[in-house]
C-alpha cells in the first residue's frame, strides 16, 4: 500500500493499514508513509479531531 512499507515496524503494520483504511492516517504523499518522519501539528490535530468525533 505504501512504497516505503518495509520501513514500517512489523508490530505497527496492521494498525497503520487499519487507520489508513478508516481514513485516519493517509501518509505524507507520493505513496509514502514516512514512519521515521516528524508529525506536524496539523496532522496531529487532524487525527485527534477524527478520533474525538468518531
Amino acid at each position: 500500500m505504501f512504497a516505503d512499507e518495509a520501513s514500517i515496524a512489523g508490530y505497527a503494520k496492521d494498525f497503520v493499514y487499519q487507520l489508513n483504511a478508516g481514513g485516519i492516517l493517509g501518509g505524507v504523499g507520493n505513496d509514502l508513509f514516512d514512519p521515521s518522519g516528524v508529525t506536524t501539528r496539523a496532522a496531529a490535530a487532524k487525527v485527534l479531531s477524527i478520533l474525538l468525533n468518531y
